[in-house]
């Protein structure tokens, strides 16, 4: 029996003197394949970089292609997909009349493009001025002895949009000024008005933090936001999370919307907590972690110490001490969030790029 011609994607590009650009587009054309399910693809450059067009599609016959879908990765309808790529498709058709050769239509006109102007405008509008909205402390914890667990709501009680990951910008008036500050969101969105926050409010240097100590239920605060471009990637595949101190806020949001609803949204997607701290006091959510971990079999949490804390048995050290232990027998497509010190960010991300992982596939945030 003849075997069943393999379909290769092409995602043909303008090409750039920046060699990162030309990377850039290998990786959407990588992704796209992995989410179309198609094993072989290729990037192609009209001109500035290579391979050419022709020569991928010759890259895909060679490995078994018989129908090749070229894609543009141009944003409009310019000369060189009213004149070039016709053209060049037309002479590698005249080369190779058996093969199933097709292109899809330019980027320019599809929704998506609407949804992700708007996204990265959304991005910028919790410091654009005149975006406050009043907020009023409804319950406040103590986790820790330095640390405060703010549930605040919306004045107006309507919704508040966000998507786990992001942050806002807290605000009040002392002595006739105002003074503000920024802290990640430490809940999932759930169509309320309702948010959390984790905060550090002693020893953190400014007058903000130290208002924040005295705070009681029913203050009101301004809220901008939300803002940030720290944010779970779509889709969400396998991922592996790290955090250390009050970095596992916005860490925190995200396993949130993923893990503790009644329905996983990504079943099939598995996560790993590497969560540092001093002591085990300072393991933040700590409880509400091991619970997850026990309920969830895609979860793992892998909480360590630091400290000289002689009735802890788990593990020690710091979070990128035990980053390889928790890659082991991890799949090669992951994706990793991490928060925290830049020290830790910092390490970790060195590290991951000695071990070949894609820095698109490495999202943080890093503080101090």
């Amino acid at each position: 029996m003849t075997p069943k011609p393999r379909i290769g994607l092409v995602v043909f590009a303008h090409g750039s003197r920046v060699p990162k650009a030309n990377e850039a587009v290998r990786r959407v054309a990588e992704r796209a394949a992995e989410r179309c399910g198609i094993s072989i693809w290729e990037a192609a450059f009209l001109e500035l970089a290579e391979p050419t067009l022709e020569s991928s599609v010759e890259r895909l016959t060679e490995r078994g292609a018989g129908k090749i879908i070229v894609t543009p990765y141009f944003l409009t309808m310019g000369i060189h997909l009213q004149r070039d790529l016709p053209e060049l498709l037309r002479q590698i058709a005249a080369k190779r009349p058996t093969l199933d050769l097709s292109h899809a239509p330019p980027l320019d006109g599809h929704p998506a493009l609407v949804d992700i102007v708007a996204d990265r405008a959304r991005e910028l509008m919790g410091s654009m001025s005149g975006s406050s909205r009043p907020v009023r402390l409804k319950r406040i914890g103590a986790p820790t002895p330095d640390t405060r667990h703010l549930v605040l709501e919306l004045a107006d009680e309507q919704p508040f949009d966000f998507e786990p990951g992001q942050h806002v910008c807290l605000s009040t008036t002392l002595d006739g000024q105002e003074v503000d500050r920024y802290y990640s969101i430490a809940s999932a969105p759930n169509g309320s008005g309702i948010f959390e926050l984790c905060v550090k409010p002693v020893g953190d240097g400014s007058p903000f933090g130290d208002h924040l100590a005295h705070i009681e239920p029913g203050d009101m605060f301004e809220c901008k936001g939300p803002g940030g471009s720290f944010r779970l990637s779509n889709p969400v595949r396998d991922a592996v999370f790290l955090a250390a101190g009050t970095g596992i806020t916005p860490l925190r949001a995200m396993l949130r919307h993923l893990l503790a609803g009644d329905a996983d949204p990504s079943p099939r997607a598995k996560f790993t907590l590497l969560y540092g701290a001093r002591t085990p006091e300072g393991l933040y959510f700590r409880d509400e972690f091991e619970d997850l971990a026990r309920r969830r079999e895609n979860f793992r949490f892998w909480p360590t110490i630091s400290g000289p804390e002689k009735q802890w048995s788990g593990l020690r050290g710091h979070v990128q001490d035990h980053l390889q232990e928790a890659l082991v027998n991890q799949r090669q497509r992951l994706d990793f969030y991490l928060c925290g010190p830049k020290a830790m960010v910092n390490d970790v991300r060195a590290a991951l790029a000695a071990s070949g992982f894609d820095e698109q596939a490495v999202h943080y945030e890093k503080y101090g």
